[in-house]
């Protein structure tokens, strides 16, 4: 089931209510932008053709994107381990190694391959 701006929003609120911050999307037009990429095709050819793929096209999005007023890093591992349940798949890994890596995919050099990577190995 591809997650909706709506099922992300209340992801982000469920984050920000964990861990603290301010609720509210800044930005309507990245979010459903962030939502939508990982289904992007061309030519008849998915964009991110595996479910890895489309968990890490979905969380890079939110955070470089940064829709949301607060939380976006939180969201974005949340968004992506929800997608990754709807296909069977479960995040293993502690709340530590989701902060670090999200942090890592902020500040920039982190490619979509290798986020699809750290979520299958994880």
């Amino acid at each position: 089931m591809r997650p909706t701006a709506e099922n992300v929003l209340f992801l982000h609120t469920v984050a920000v209510e964990a861990f603290g911050g301010s609720e509210g999307v800044r930005d309507p037009e990245s979010l459903r932008a962030a939502v939508a990429r990982p289904w992007g095709s061309s030519f008849g050819r998915d964009h991110f053709p595996t479910p890895f793929d489309e968990a890490a096209a979905l969380a890079e999005s939110i955070i470089r994107r940064h829709p949301f007023i607060d939380g976006n890093k939180r969201t974005a591992m949340y968004a992506a381990a929800y997608l990754l349940e709807t296909f069977g798949y479960e995040l293993e890994a502690d709340q530590q190694d989701l902060e670090d890596f999200a942090v890592s995919v902020a500040v920039g050099g982190t490619e979509t391959r290798d986020i699809a990577l750290w979520f299958e190995s994880h």
